[in-house]
């Protein structure tokens, strides 16, 4: 069955177990969020900014230092400090990291690329959603 069947045939595949995370913000060096041991993915939300001809991108930094772009804001003229707003992203960082690495990861961090005039976050939060071995 499909769609509201009463035989159960697993678990359910979008079962999370939300726990909030610790967000230490840097302002321009990026954000660290700090989780319970194991946890892959994780809803983001956060408002950012940044000023005239900057063109950062931001990265999320794998546990052997590389860093993964996961968003771009390219600014206008100068004058203006552009940004804007993402709410409940889903980051799935078992795209950037080993599973080995992903069982005892406890922290994750984003920076900004090339951080050439002061891009920031104004606000940055983080859940945690799903675990190594946990779930359904």
């Amino acid at each position: 069955m499909l769609f509201g069947g009463s035989k159960k045939t697993g678990g359910n595949p979008l079962e999370t177990e939300p726990v909030s995370c610790s967000v230490k913000n840097n302002k321009n060096s990026g954000v660290v969020v700090t989780f319970p041991k194991g946890y892959y993915q994780f809803k983001i939300s956060y408002s950012y900014q940044q000023f005239d001809r900057s063109n950062e991108s931001i990265y999320y930094r794998d546990s052997a230092g590389n860093g993964h772009r996961i968003g771009s804001l390219y600014a206008d003229d100068y004058g203006y400090s552009p940004g804007y707003t993402i709410q409940d992203l889903i980051l799935d960082i078992s795209l950037f990291e080993t599973p080995e690495a992903l069982k005892n990861k406890t922290s994750f961090s984003i920076y900004f690329s090339p951080n050439s005039r002061d891009p920031h976050f104004n606000s940055f939060t983080a859940i945690g959603l799903r675990r190594v071995g946990g779930g359904a």
